[in-house]
């Protein structure tokens, strides 16, 4: 029995769309046939930029799990693109004598807001693929618990299974 290219969902033979995610199986191909198949699951084999538009587009997933690549593709450039846009506000705001670098200020704020949901999204997925639930995530309000969900983020996801979902490698 063939399986969903997006959530991994058990699907019919020959079907157009999945019935638990909605998500289109390359116009009702079986997504097996592709050869990129281990399992029974599609294999990705994306970019780190690839990721990180990848958790834009779902940007309201929480369900799932994602790859170390996937959140760490992600979180390389939400960081880089972040500090550049805070260097080029702060430039421009220098350039046209704002001191307090307003601009700078406000374009941080404005893609930090954009990026709030795909970053609580692939963390989440993230530490799904570890075994672990996304409440998890509630420790980094302390120190020592930071330190816990780096730990998480940084290992390997389970090979099988989960209650989350088949893996996504």
């Amino acid at each position: 029995m063939p399986f969903c290219t997006k959530c991994g969902n058990e699907i019919a033979e020959n079907a157009k769309f999945c019935t638990k995610c909605g998500g289109s199986q390359q116009g009702g191909q079986n997504p097996n046939q592709s050869g990129n198949t281990v399992k029974n699951a599609v294999v990705e084999n994306l970019s780190l930029w690839e990721y990180f538009l990848k958790c834009f587009k779902n940007y309201a997933e929480f369900k799932g799990r994602a790859r170390r690549k996937e959140y760490w593709g992600f979180f390389l450039f939400n960081w880089v693109i972040t500090y550049g846009l805070l260097i080029v506000g702060t430039l421009i705001s220098v350039i046209f004598g704002d001191e307090e670098g307003t601009l700078g200020i406000v374009l941080y704020s404005l893609y930090s807001l954009a990026a709030i949901l795909p970053s609580l999204g692939v963390a989440i997925r993230r530490l799904h693929d570890t075994g672990k639930s996304g409440w998890n995530l509630l420790w980094c309000l302390t120190i020592i618990g930071a330190f816990y969900v780096l730990y998480l983020f940084c290992l390997e996801g389970e090979a099988k299974e989960n209650v989350y979902g088949a893996s996504p490698k």
